[in-house]
């Protein structure tokens, strides 16, 4: 089927936007390229009957504005229109000021129909403002864009064309400009396309969640605004503003409007992104045998957690950890793990695993990256030899599940983590759920836990973890000893990931059974004392 190309990058200047024709004589009958320049730059890819193919987001500013809207499928107009929307309600197109731009550019077509197209294109914009009540103009991208104009000199090139080898450039960082330029538009527009599709996906499985969250926290912020704004355009007390005078400023003084542009919506989404972090509670899940699962708010303070088997109900007993960041939490139960020998200082073939879930995929992958590198620091400094892995680098039901639903692993752990709760719940419900749902709910489950756990169980744990802190007591003093007055380093772990990748169960298995050997004489021996 013959297909029309369409790529919008939308990229709010205040909001501004711009359009170009193509003019160089490279045949692009079968496709056409439009890029929408705001500050939230996004391309579509449009087919032969006008409706949405596929799309990119070309920064977070885009991720954020777009979450949650449905655009493959659509006519153009129709998903412009929900675009513009979605900028309107967040922010991103400002109804309180009259310095909006935006920059249009197209390519693809014949000279005489991309003229047409891009005069469709322009008027359409134009309109949607002025029925809005909008104080924007609709430029020519060739008229401010730099980068692009120095392409067309260099290389003699169409403006239209440069615009596709920018954004060809931009998803291809390896490419050589001085080859790309030499390639066919229906190459560059290929390569663009299946992009595009990889990063749809990526962004619905692994984005859109956290965009969705920092999005609803910017429309809060601003509902009364926009709603009193369109309620004065549908009751005619509000009309197009005066934008005389408004192109000719953009195309004179870009670089400063733009700039300014860019800093207030900056501030803006960092203050939408520091509430949604200090609001968002998190999942975090460490794995060394005794397992337990961590619910933390969104500044890393724990609000409760869930012990998962006996022994990590052993070496938990008597310890106090809601409450307190998480790192001050985990280096007390890491400490407790190494007085009851489940992280044994005589060995040097330790592993801990963690995974951890969150709204914002951003917040996760950085809270990830902190916990392992501060758990890491402190084996290091404690010269034990243990080895910090994501859990889904060995465990293949995570990332089965993973790869069956096209999810992050973070919510992989999450989604099996709530099952395990309750056996009458079906995967296909719990996947469609958010995470912050799911998270809410096993905060629940935890606090139940723990108050079962305290009242039914904990005794009788803290009987079993005195006499393992008792047996091994002084191996481990000694050891203390000896890393304070540095006569022990951190051990060769050199090639120990590499082991646990290539052989986890029958190591985990080796693991397993000697603490159950341990566990097992601690009960005796607290069974055979004397009444």
């Amino acid at each position: 089927m013959k297909k029309i190309l369409l790529i919008f990058t939308l990229l709010f200047a205040s909001i501004g936007l711009i359009a170009c024709a193509e003019t160089d004589e490279v045949d692009y009958s079968d496709y056409t390229y439009l890029s929408l320049e705001m500050n939230p730059a996004v391309d579509f890819v449009i087919d032969s009957n006008e409706n949405v193919y596929t799309y990119s987001f070309r920064n977070e500013e885009a991720e954020v504005v777009a979450a949650g809207l449905e655009l493959e499928g659509k006519n153009y107009e129709e998903a412009l229109q929900l675009y513009l929307n979605a900028a309107i309600d967040t922010g991103y197109i400002d109804v309180t000021r009259s310095d909006g731009a935006v920059m249009i550019q197209a390519g693809g077509k014949e000279d005489a129909d991309n003229e047409a197209f891009m005069a469709q294109v322009q008027t359409k914009l134009q309109t949607f403002f002025q029925e809005n009540a909008i104080g924007a103009v609709v430029l020519k991208n060739e008229e401010v864009d730099e980068a692009a104009q120095e392409l067309v000199e260099t290389y003699d090139i169409s403006y239209g064309f440069a615009k596709m080898v920018l954004a060809y450039l931009e998803l291809n960082e390896e490419a050589v400009i001085e080859d790309v330029v030499e390639l066919q538009p229906k190459d560059l527009i290929d390569d663009i396309v299946t992009e595009a599709n990889q990063y749809r996906d990526r962004y619905q499985n692994e984005v859109q969640a956290g965009a969705q969250a920092i999005k609803d926290e910017l429309v809060e912020a601003l509902q009364a605004q926009v709603q009193a704004h369109r309620q004065a355009v549908e009751d005619e007390t509000k009309t197009q503003p005066d934008i005389s005078g408004l192109a000719e400023s953009y195309k004179e003084n870009f670089q400063t409007l733009h700039e300014a542009y860019l800093n207030r919506n900056q501030t803006r989404l960092q203050q939408a992104k520091d509430k949604v972090s200090g609001n968002a509670p998190m999942f975090f899940s460490v794995e060394i045998n005794p397992g337990v699962d961590f619910v933390v708010d969104g500044n890393g303070y724990v609000l409760s957690y869930m012990l998962k088997n006996e022994d990590a109900e052993i070496v938990a007993a008597g310890l106090e950890m809601e409450g307190l960041h998480y790192q001050e939490a985990l280096r007390l139960y890491l400490n407790a793990a190494i007085e009851t020998g489940y992280l044994d200082v005589t060995r040097s073939d330790n592993a801990v695993m963690i995974q951890n879930s969150g709204v914002n995929q951003d917040l996760e992958n950085a809270f990830m990256n902190q916990t392992q590198t501060m758990m890491q620091n402190f084996f290091y400094e404690n010269a034990i030899g243990a080895v910090v892995m994501a859990q889904h680098e060995v465990d293949p039901e995570v990332r089965a599940l993973a790869d069956e639903y096209e999810i992050s692993y973070g919510f992989a752990k999450l989604v099996l983590a709530y099952l395990a709760t309750d056996e009458t719940l079906l995967i296909e419900d719990v996947v469609l759920m958010t995470p912050k749902e799911i998270i809410e709910l096993l905060g629940i489950e935890c606090e139940a836990y723990m108050a079962q756990y305290r009242n039914q169980v904990e005794a009788g744990a803290q009987a079993i973890k005195d006499e393992l802190v008792e047996a091994l007591q002084a191996q481990v003093q000694a050891h203390r000893q000896a890393v304070e007055n540095e006569t022990v380093t951190q051990p060769d772990i050199s090639g120990l990931r590499q082991m646990y990748l290539e052989n986890y169960d029958s190591m985990h298995e080796g693991y397993v059974n000697r603490n159950q050997i341990r566990v097992q004489q601690a009960k005796d021996s607290e069974n055979n004392k004397p009444e």
